[in-house]
């Protein structure tokens, strides 16, 4: 590798690495956004973020709702969609089992309405 060069993804970041070809049928996948976005479209890393001026990573979780410890994909914004990867993704260290990040985008599947 060239002195400069940096790798296609670094997922240095991320344990329990993952395939989207390793994602089972039933297996869904949510992300939580105050953005609409249409079925097809890409949720991609570079945002703002809470702590940093652009994030990294893109996230989703298993869980579409809260909890009373937890407050799941709607809890970050009014729309919750059905995400799929785009490439690799795994948990960030400080995450729960349920939390997962990508350097990729997110393909959205659908909205999920009514929930809650």
């Amino acid at each position: 590798m060239l002195p400069n060069a940096r790798p296609i993804h670094s997922l240095g970041s991320l344990r329990n690495e993952r395939y989207p070809n390793e994602i089972g049928q039933e297996e869904r996948f949510y992300h939580g956004s105050a953005r609409q976005f249409a079925s097809g479209a890409l949720i991609e890393p570079g945002h703002p973020g809470n702590f940093v001026r652009s994030m990294t990573h893109v996230y989703m979780t298993t869980q579409p709702e809260g909890s009373d410890i937890y407050k799941g994909a709607r809890g970050y914004g009014t729309h919750v969609y059905e995400v799929r990867p785009t490439g690799p993704f795994g948990h960030r260290r400080d995450a729960r089992d349920s939390e997962w990040a990508s350097e990729f985008p997110l393909r959205v599947v659908s909205e999920v309405r009514g929930a809650k």
